[in-house]
This record gives structure tokens, sequence and C-alpha cells, in this order.
């Protein structure tokens, strides 16, 4: 039996259980009712619902995933439950995941990984989004319907979707890499993205082994320098293998870099709501000799942007969507000088735009003389909001960063010429610069690019034994509970990193939370700590958030300090309220897989006289449980061993469920959600 099949034989399976088990259809009406409203509350109009960023639902083929996404916000009081599902026509759930967020906002994207789009069968299917808060209950805030249709995809088959679009660029171009490479039943031995000459050689790429089954190519986009690249005509190619298929080419797009036509940006990213059908193509690797391979790529409508440069002295950039990275240089008519070193500069200025963020008087940087020094200028503004962050990056020619730095503005404005960027240190060769924005609510976005050359003949200035922090984690006001992730990577110059301490120290200069490590290695990612800095523990008041490190020449360097306040809770607490939090969901998991309960249950008053952690089945019968006599005020759920409970779980969909009992609260449910064990088809 085919494992096609299979997957349709467990999941009618599935869909009788549930029918013999009474769950009915429900309508989006049925699913949504006010609270009655009471004085001591706000009204439902001040304490609406948001989303923002939110996943759009468009009929996609079987085997294609779908990307969670969006910010739920409440108004005013905290969100109580949360609920992500995918619901047959008949409303019976298909996969369905709930949390309780106890918190103002929730990130759709924790429940990315568990909601299996490309395991659905071919039929008709509705997104819904549910969530409750002292004002709604089960309130439907997104309700989408959507198609699966039949794929014609073979077993075990390689995917590209919502791929890149290459077409011709201006020389100095980078293109945004985009699309997602999924295997239907093996994990993805091997993947190369690449870009080829007419000969067959490879000018840039990289070639990884994700071993899983599938992989995001914008993970590899910094690493793939399309700006580099010199005039002509080229391929775009990317090639996957997995137990079935060996070095399978899933896209090779002919695309031309120009030399003579203004620098924008013209290549447009798939995106996943244009997704119309999927499509065979025939197509051969580039330089090769090998019959002609068919492949399954993604058909879909592309929106071109293009770019009108103004011929007077001051030139606009051009705006474009949203999807589409914006790499402007228009540049003056202005010409460039460069004095001799050691210090150069350029006289030539341009202005760039992307969106609301503008950049004027932004300097053009000549070509340089090894050793030579250069100060930037040009002011970036934002007209919308102040910029949160602002990142200014030198990239080699291979794609590596050489030189970085990030200030923290807080205003809508920041002069370049406060940027402190050794110049002096680079080697004869050729560079990139860019510098990146971040305002509320946005991700680091793109606003200036320049290409420049330094040539032989001046002394590179050997650079000191520096210590850098880079990508490091925004810092802002909280609210006690929220928990923070920890970001960033520091660098030292020349000898190894000999410590690093990340800690939240109170106004008294105490370290509140925090951890200390020894890398011994000149790169040291900061993420590394993030289950050790506590911030959902801390109480209300004002804290400092300190990264110190030190490498051979300069100890106990303060890489950040930044003051934060964590705030009380926007609602009235319980006197003795039992609360969990940084409870991760449990996700859909293959048969045979492990799991554990994560998380720390708190009591505000009295003691936790009992906490149970169990897993039942449809009738609420439980299948395994685990119950402990705390007698504390706090519980930490991993001295639990939980992973044998979840390893010996028959496929069929589930309830976890964690309750827990103090002097006020007998039996309460602080977790309960849903999650289906598959059958993994070999």
């Amino acid at each position: 039996m085919s494992n096609q099949k299979n997957r349709k034989l467990l999941s009618g399976i599935l869909s009788v259980l549930l029918a013999m088990q009474g769950i009915s259809s429900l309508s989006p009406d049925a699913l949504t009712h006010r609270r009655t409203e009471k004085s001591t509350h706000s009204t439902a109009a001040e304490d609406a619902f948001s989303i923002t960023g939110g996943t759009v639902m468009t009929d996609i083929t079987e085997g294609t995933p779908v990307i969670v996404k969006g910010i739920v916000t409440s108004a005013e009081s905290f969100i109580s439950v949360l609920t992500v599902g995918v619901y047959a026509a008949d409303g019976t759930p298909v996969i369905e995941q709930t949390v309780l967020p106890n918190a103002p906002s929730y990130d759709l994207y924790a429940f990315d990984s568990s909601m299996s789009f490309n395991l659905l069968d071919a039929g008709e299917y509705c997104y819904r989004v549910t969530v409750s808060n002292m004002e709604y209950d089960d309130y439907v805030l997104v309700n989408q319907e959507f198609t699966v249709t039949p794929s014609d995809a073979p077993e075990d088959a390689l995917t590209l979707t919502d791929g890149t679009i290459m077409t011709d660029i201006a020389a100095g171009t980078a293109v945004e890499l985009k699309g997602t490479v999924l295997s239907a039943e093996t994990p993805i031995i091997s993947l190369t993205v690449g870009v080829y000459d007419l000969s067959g050689n490879l000018t840039a790429g990289v070639t990884i082994e994700p071993d899983g089954w599938y992989c995001n190519l914008n993970s590899l986009d910094d690493r793939i320098a399309f700006e580099l690249l010199p005039s002509g005509e080229y391929y775009y190619n990317v090639t996957a293998s997995n137990s079935t298929y060996q070095d399978l080419v899933l896209t090779n797009q002919k695309f031309r870099v120009l030399a003579d036509v203004p620098a924008t940006e013209e290549t447009t990213a798939v995106s996943t709501a244009e997704t119309t059908a999927v499509t065979a193509e025939t197509t051969a690797a580039p330089g090769s000799d090998s019959p002609e391979t068919t492949f399954v790529t993604t058909a879909i409508t592309v929106e071109a942007t293009t770019a009108s440069t103004e011929t007077s002295a001051e030139t606009t950039a051009t705006e474009t969507t949203a999807d589409t990275v914006s790499d402007t240089t228009a540049e003056t008519t202005t010409e460039t000088t460069a004095s001799e070193p050691p210090q150069a500069s350029g006289t030539e200025t341009t202005d760039y735009q992307y969106k609301s963020i503008t950049a004027k008087g932004v300097s053009v940087i000549p070509t340089l003389p090894e050793g030579s020094s250069f100060d930037l200028q040009g002011i970036v503004s934002c007209s919308k909001a102040d910029m949160e962050a602002l990142t200014a990056l030198i990239y080699n020619a291979k794609g590596e960063t050489v030189l970085s730095e990030d200030v923290w503005p807080a205003a809508a404005s920041y002069d370049l010429q406060h940027l402190s960027l050794p110049f002096e240190t680079l080697t004869a060769g050729s560079y990139s610069f860019k510098v990146f924005v971040s305002v509320q609510g946005s991700g680091a976005l793109p606003v200036i690019y320049q290409t420049f050359d330094v040539t032989e003949g001046g002394t590179p200035v050997l650079p000191e034994d520096t210590l850098t922090l880079t990508g490091s984690t925004k810092i802002v006001d909280i609210v006690k509970g929220t928990p923070v992730s920890i970001a960033g990577t520091i660098r030292s110059a020349v000898s190894s990193i000999t410590a690093v301490e990340v800690g939240v120290y109170d106004m008294d200069g105490n370290l509140v939370t925090g951890k200390t490590e020894q890398p011994d290695a000149k790169i040291y990612d900061l993420s590394q700590m993030d289950s050790s800095i506590c911030f959902d523990l801390l109480d209300a008041g004002i804290y400092e958030y300190r990264i110190t490190a030190g490498n051979a020449a300069n100890p106990d360097t303060v890489l950040l300090s930044r003051s934060f306040s964590v705030l009380e809770t926007a609602e009235p607490v319980e006197p003795d309220a039992l609360v969990i939090t940084d409870n991760p969901p449990i996700l859909n998991m293959p048969f045979g897989a492990r799991a554990n309960s994560a998380g720390t249950v708190r009591s505000a008053q009295s003691a936790i006289s009992r906490l149970t952690v169990g897993i039942y089945d449809m009738n609420g019968e439980p299948v395994c449980e685990q119950t402990v006599q705390p007698d504390t005020l706090t519980y930490d759920l991993n001295e639990l061993n939980s992973e044998a409970m979840f390893s010996t779980l028959l496929p069929a969909i589930y309830e976890y469920r964690i309750t827990a009992d103090n002097a006020t609260y007998p039996d309460k449910i602080l977790v309960s959600q849903r999650f289906t064990v598959y059958a993994v088809c070999r």
C-alpha cells in the first residue's frame, strides 16, 4: 500500500473515531458569543481583539506547507484561551492546538511547526483562530475557507514552493531568497542553491545538509551575494536530494546582470497568497550533459516593481512592495574624489527610501586605498515611528560580515556620522555596505546598499583586539510574567573570548537572573543562554539588562547596558492565583516520538498541594498520568520524567492537561490542548 493511501486511511479512521465521540459541526456564529457585560470590566468595544500580519489562506495542493503567523492582541484584559485549528467541512477538527497565554498578546508563529498543512488530504477545510478574554468567550478572530487539491507529484517528491522568480537585475543589486523545499516522505539529504555562469561554473552558492523534511531558503539569503556578480548571463539553480531522488533540479532560471542601468530591485519573490497551481517543468542542470530532469515547482503571479530615477542632482530611490527587498543605489551626477590616506572622503551623495524610512545625503563610498579611513555622512529617518535599532554591515566578496555596528536611536532620525566603522582595517578587495533599520512591529528593513573597492598600495591598519556585539535582543518594558528571548552574536577580532556574562540586575546592582560562560572561541551565540535568563520570573520594578565579555586584551568589557521596567498586570490578579509560565504547546508528533512537559507552576500565596500532568483520550479517560505533591509555591515541570509518557502513545488524537491544587483552587486546569500522534509510513 502506498504512503499516500496509508495517510488517507489513517485520516479516515480518525474521522470515524471523532464522529463516534459526538463531535458535531459548529459554525463560526455558533462558536462566538459575548459574555454578559460586567460593570467592573471594560466594554467589548474597548476590549476588542485584533491580529496583525496574520496568515492569509488560499487554495493549496497536497503536500504544500503553510507558515502560520500573526500577532493576536487583546485591547485591555489578558488573552485567557487561544486555539488555532484546521477543520473539515463538517466542523471536525483535523489539526487543533490550544494554549492559555495569560498575556495581552500572543505570536501565532509558536504554532507553526505543529500545524502540518502539508499532511492534509485533498478536500475542503477551514482555518480558524479562536480567542477568549474577560469580555469574550471563543471569539472567532480568523475564519478562512480553503481547498486542498490533489497533487500530481510522485511519492517522496521533492518540491519547491513560493520560490524566488529571477528577472534581469542591475549590477550591485541584492536578491532576497525565498521559497520552501519540501520532501514528501524521507529527509532532505543535501540542498544546493547556486548561481552558475553559462559554462556551468559555480559563481556563488552554498550546499547544506538539512537532515529534515523541509528547508526555508530565506535562511541562506546572506550566503548568496547576487550584488557582487559582474555583468553577464547566469542561471539561478536549486538542487536537492533525498532517499529517492539524487540531485533533483527544482528550479533553473536564466537571468542577466546589467551594467548600464540604474541599480534597482526588480526581482519579486513568490507570495504564498498568489500560489495558483503546481506545474511540471523540464530542464537540465547548468553545464550538465545528463538527460533532462522533471521537477515540480509552483506557478505564480508575479508583481514586478520598477523604478524611475530622476535626472536632477537629487535622486529619489525606488519604493517597493512589502515582499521586495529594496537595495536602490541611485546616484547623483556629482564627481567622486578621494584624498590620500589615511583619510579618504567622498563628495558624492545619494538618497534612499524604503516605505516610511528615508536616507538623505548619504555618502557614496569611493574606491579606497588600503589603510584609508572613511567618515560616513547622511541622515536616516522614519516618518511613522521612532527607530528601535539601526545596523550597519560591511560584507566581503564571499558574503562574510567583516565589519558591523549596532545602534539604538530611540528617535525618528539618526546621523550616520556617529558610526565608527574602521574602514582602515579592510584589505584589498570588493565589499558591500548595507544599513538596516528596525521600527516597532517590523523586522530589519533594508535602507542603504552600496558596493565599493579597496585597492592595494596602502598599508591596512591591523585590527585591534576588539569585542563587538551584533543582533542583540532589544529590551523594552514588559508586563510581569512575560518571557524574553535572548539573542545576539559576540565576536572577538583577534584572541578568543574568555568569558561572557548576560544578566539582569536590580537598581542596587545585584544580579537577579543571569549566566556566565567561557566560550574559548572567537564567536559566541547568546541564544545558547536563553533558557537561563528568566525574565518571566521578575517582580515589578526597574532593572538593568547587561552583557559583559572579555578577551586577552579587554577583560570585563560591557557591550550592552540598558534599563527597562517590569510592569504589573493590566488586570487585577486573583489573591491566591495558580498560574503557569514558559509552557510551550505540545506539537503534533509521529508515533514513537518523545516530548517533554515544560514550564513553571506558581501559586501566589498558599502552597501547591497537588499537581497532575496527564494525557487523555477523546472520551476523557486517562491514558497516562503523573501526580506530585510539591508543598511549595513553585514547581518546575522539568522535574517530571514525562518523555516516556509520549513515546508510548498510539496514533490518535489526545488531550494534554495540567491541573493543580492550592488552598483556594482545587483541580484548577492550567493547560488543556489537543494534539495528534500520527503514523509514519515507510
